[in-house]
Parts: structure tokens; C-alpha cells; sequence
């Protein structure tokens, strides 16, 4: 589907409400993120090797690119045209119930470099008490036994990996 460039400004504001909110939060959030990290580097010197340090904080961030990715598929207004029009292009002059995904794409964010140390981190993570490995893991966190008038709750995250089909 093609949408020119101002038809994609509209339907994003009008999609998520927050673009020109976050358009003004992503200009200036970088520099306070990057004196954060530096100030967490400086703080655990001692923590990191020279070069580890270097490459957390010795780079030029660039602002993260906020956009959507038109959800055709589900949208009615579209589905109504190929119907009608039965051909391999469609003409759709600005569906009213097209929604987007947003998507905030930044390869050179500030905190990018941080996500090569996960591995450190990782091994970290079983050293903080209420850590939860995986679903066995869990189990065996839950009480044995548990009062009369107990009841336990479960929650199932929806749209949290949307780029991934689930069958």
C-alpha cells in the first residue's frame, strides 16, 4: 500500500495519538540519557575494561526513527475494496479504520551499545533475589500449600512481540 508523505503524518497522529509528544521527547532524552551512562560508567570505573568503557561512551548517538507500519490486514475500509474492486491494485482514499504499528527504530540510540553487554548482565541476573529464570523456575517459587480463600491469577501479555505470527 502506498501512502504519500503527508497522508502517513496524518494517519500516524491520528494512529497513535503521541507522535508529536515523542517527536519532542526523542530530541531532547538523548543527551540526558548519554550523561546518565556516562555518570554509570564513571561510577563503576573499576567495573569495565578500558575498551569496554570506550565503546559504551566514546560514540556520536543519533536520535531514534519513530514511524508505522499500516496494519492493511485489518482493516475493513480495504478488505470492502478488494472485494469490490477485485484486482491486483486497489483504490482506497484514506481508510478511516486503518491503524498502524508503531514502530521506534534506533540502531544508534544511546543505549544501543549497552544491549552488547547482556551476557554480563545476564549472569548478573541470578544474584538479584526475586529474579525468575523461566516458567520451572517459577513453580518453584509458588507455595506448597496456600490459604482457603486464595486465588491465583494469571496473566497473558497480548502484543508483545507483534512483528511475530502466532499461529
Amino acid at each position: 500500500m502506498l501512502i504519500n508523505r503527508f497522508q502517513r503524518q496524518t494517519l500516524l497522529v491520528a494512529s497513535s495519538g503521541i507522535l508529536l509528544y515523542i517527536t519532542v521527547i526523542l530530541s531532547n532524552i538523548d543527551h540526558h540519557i548519554t550523561k546518565k551512562i556516562n555518570h554509570l560508567v564513571s561510577k563503576h570505573y573499576n567495573s569495565l575494561t578500558d575498551n569496554g568503557r570506550d565503546y559504551i561512551t566514546n560514540f556520536e548517538p543519533k536520535p531514534s526513527n519513530f514511524y508505522g507500519l499500516p496494519k492493511i490486514q485489518k482493516s475493513e475500509d480495504i478488505q470492502q475494496a478488494v472485494r469490490e474492486q477485485g484486482s491486483e491494485y486497489i483504490q482506497v482514499l484514506y481508510p478511516k479504520d486503518l491503524k498502524l504499528r508503531p514502530i521506534i527504530a534506533g540502531p544508534a540510540c544511546p543505549t544501543h551499545r549497552l544491549s552488547n553487554f547482556d551476557i554480563i548482565l545476564k549472569s548478573l541476573c541470578t544474584y538479584i533475589p526475586n529474579f525468575i529464570r523461566d516458567d520451572i523456575d517459577f513453580l518453584s517459587h509458588l507455595p506448597k500449600t496456600t490459604e482457603p480463600n486464595s486465588i491465583l491469577l494469571s496473566f497473558d501479555v497480548v502484543s508483545l512481540y507483534t512483528n511475530i505470527p502466532h499461529g
